[in-house]
């Protein structure tokens, strides 16, 4: 459950369910459905291994009609108390760690903002 005590004392919160099941499917659907032969799809944006994709760099780049979902009202009312109104999305990654293609990640602080 969300918590803003749990989000100060450990770091880190799970926001079970943030997304409906209608929503996973719709963006699901639309991964699957990316053309890995594709030119476009070049090696620094789109990860592949085995002809399986793992990972999408700029995925809102990639895939901006996925951008209204993540604006899901659900979402919005969970974390309104820790954004500012005018808080936006400013980089995307998708990741999936399957066995066929994991890696290892030690820990680390992404830092984005320029």
């Amino acid at each position: 459950m969300f918590s803003r005590k749990k989000l100060e004392e450990e770091g880190f919160c799970i926001l079970p369910e943030i997304l409906s099941k209608t929503d996973l499917k719709k963006i699901l659907t639309r991964i699957e459905s990316i053309d890995l032969s594709s030119q476009e799809n070049n090696e620094k944006t789109i990860r592949q291994r085995k002809s399986k994709l793992y990972a999408i760099r700029h995925f809102l780049k990639v895939i901006p009609e996925i951008r209204p979902i993540l604006r899901n009202l659900s979402l919005e009312s969970s974390l309104k108390e820790f954004l500012l109104p005018d808080s936006f999305i400013i980089n995307s990654i998708l990741f999936d760690k399957v066995p066929e293609s994991n890696w290892k990640v030690p820990w680390h602080q992404d830092v984005i903002i320029p």
